[in-house]
């Protein structure tokens, strides 16, 4: 089940409240975090998708390295589950 509705839910009020409270550099700096961690979120549900049920295109991003592919995320639910925490691309791992 995809859980990125749990994090939008929050993250489109906090960045209206951004907008309306914040200096506009710091409101746009808050909305772009706020929007990258949907987007990191969503990049993560589609590391757990088996390949054979992702879209083309996302198994292109995953394969060239800009969306962490299947294999992997895999490596941080094998023990000794100290490393590969990334969730947006394997290259931080």
């Amino acid at each position: 089940f995809n859980n990125v509705h749990k994090i939008a839910r929050m993250a489109g009020p906090l960045a209206l409240v951004a907008g309306a409270l914040m200096k506009p550099f710091a409101a746009i700096a808050t909305s772009v975090l706020l929007w990258g961690q949907v987007c990191a979120q969503e990049a993560h549900r589609w590391s757990h998708v088996p390949p054979s049920s992702q879209p083309s295109f996302i198994r292109r991003l995953q394969a060239c390295g800009l969306l962490l592919s299947s294999e992997e995320h895999g490596r941080h639910h094998r023990s000794p589950y100290a490393e590969h925490y990334c969730i947006l691309f394997g290259g931080l791992n």
